[in-house]
């Protein structure tokens, strides 16, 4: 299995807090968790990966990286580090990536890229 990343640079509305667009982002990194445990099969996940947040002694599947801005008017970056590319395409597919993009579209400036 081949690793996959996607990236994009977040340019929140000026009038949305740090505050909403973290909650935003956290309740999109809890749905890609819940979409894999329900798309991947149970033995496809090896034991030494875990869907979701990794321990000391285990490693995730992926990884959730957000890189925020330190001034309003730059952009945000999030990528996400898959170690299958499988992955990647379950979640860009996933019915609650669709509704969690629809409900984070109000957060940023018009023309900007999501996930």
């Amino acid at each position: 299995a081949r690793p996959a990343i996607c990236a994009v640079q977040l340019r929140p509305r000026t009038e949305c807090s740090a505050e909403q667009l973290e909650r935003w982002l956290c309740e999109g990194r809890a749905l890609l968790e819940k979409s894999l445990r329900s798309r991947r099969p149970a033995d496809s996940v090896p034991t030494s990966a875990i869907i979701g947040e990794a321990s000391c002694h285990s490693r995730s599947c992926y990884q959730w990286i957000h890189i925020p801005s330190g001034d309003v008017s730059a952009p945000s970056t999030v990528a996400i580090v898959f170690t299958r590319n499988d992955d990647l395409h379950l979640w860009r597919s996933s019915t609650e990536r669709q509704a969690w993009l629809d409900r984070g579209a109000g957060l940023a400036r018009d023309g900007a890229s999501l996930l």
